[in-house]
This record gives C-alpha cells, sequence and structure tokens, in this order.
C-alpha cells in the first residue's frame, strides 16, 4: 500500500507542475534499460527497468529522452531518471480490450491478441508461513509483514481474506 500511495504522490505531484505523465512498458532486445541519473548515455545508472515492467514517463520534446517514475522491483525504493524514449511501448500502442466477463472467483478479459485470466479464493492461513513484526514503538500493534517469506501488499498488516491462485497473460 506504501508503494502505491508513493507513487500516486509523485504522479500527482508531477501533473501539478504541468507536465503531462504516460505510462509505458519496456519492450528492449537485452531484456532492460539502464535508467540515467540524467539525459546522458555517459550518466551514472540509477537502476533498471525490466521488459514489461510498467511505469510512469514524460517526454522531452527537446531530447530523445523521457524521464521515468517507476518502483523499483529489487528495492523498496522509488526509482526516477532517464531513458531512450525509443525503448518506451506506450500503453495507447495496445489494443483495446473487449469487457470483462466476472464470474463468482474468477475474471477473463481478451481481445483478439491478448487473454487475461485471474482467479482467486478464499486465504487459510494454516496453509501458509506467516511472519510478523512489532514496531519499535509502546503501543504499537504486531503487524503481518510477509507470507512464505514473500513481502505482502495490499493488507495493511492484517491477514489478507482473499489469496490470487491464477494470475495469466497471455499474448499471440
Amino acid at each position: 500500500m506504501k508503494t502505491f500511495t508513493l507513487f500516486l504522490f509523485f504522479s500527482c505531484s508531477y501533473f501539478i507542475s504541468n507536465a503531462q505523465l504516460s505510462y509505458g512498458v519496456i519492450n528492449d532486445k537485452d531484456g532492460f534499460v539502464n535508467v540515467r541519473k540524467e539525459k546522458n548515455a555517459h550518466s551514472p545508472i540509477v537502476g533498471k527497468i525490466f521488459n514489461e515492467s510498467i511505469f510512469g514517463y514524460a517526454i522531452d520534446d527537446k531530447s530523445n529522452w523521457a524521464k521515468i517514475y517507476k518502483q523499483d522491483e529489487k528495492k523498496p525504493v522509488y526509482l526516477e531518471g532517464y531513458i531512450d524514449r525509443n525503448r518506451i511501448k506506450p500503453f495507447t500502442a495496445f489494443k483495446k480490450l473487449n469487457r470483462p466477463k466476472v464470474y463468482h472467483d474468477s475474471c477473463t478479459i481478451k481481445n483478439d491478441t491478448l487473454s487475461i485470466i485471474i482467479k482467486a479464493s478464499i486465504f487459510i492461513s494454516r496453509q501458509h508461513k506467516l511472519s510478523y513484526e512489532k514496531p519499535g514503538c509502546k503501543n504499537c500493534v504486531t503487524v503481518l509483514t510477509k507470507i512464505d517469506n514473500k513481502r505482502i501488499w495490499g493488507t495493511d498488516g492484517e491477514l489478507p481474506r482473499k489469496i490470487y491462485l491464477i494470475f495469466n497473460i497471455n499474448a499471440k
């Protein structure tokens, strides 16, 4: 939740500064793109964005660079820097998806080139290894921080009610 809030904050801050933020993915033959500190191929690398990773960006009309904004996949930090704008595939380049078909425990979304299937179930805590931490204050409550040794998202430290069993994306 913190990551999403941080991303939303930076996105809103960027909009307030009268710049237009777009969203896209990387599609590079190397499998990633280096993020540079400045608009220069010799500038220090501050991170990487891997293929098919989603991020926000703003194009610089005066150069071949785009400023990017992204939550880093490997670290709990926010990544900001510059990449070659030719490495970006904007969301607007994708075909629209049909209306989702929603069922009791799943959802499918398709078009002629893409299929997304999401299936959920009730979360049964005894089937998982749960890790808790207590913050360093006297009256703080213990919060759930990991499930099966993986960092969790979207529960605010409580047990989840549902678990995603299948999240499948197929592109033709």
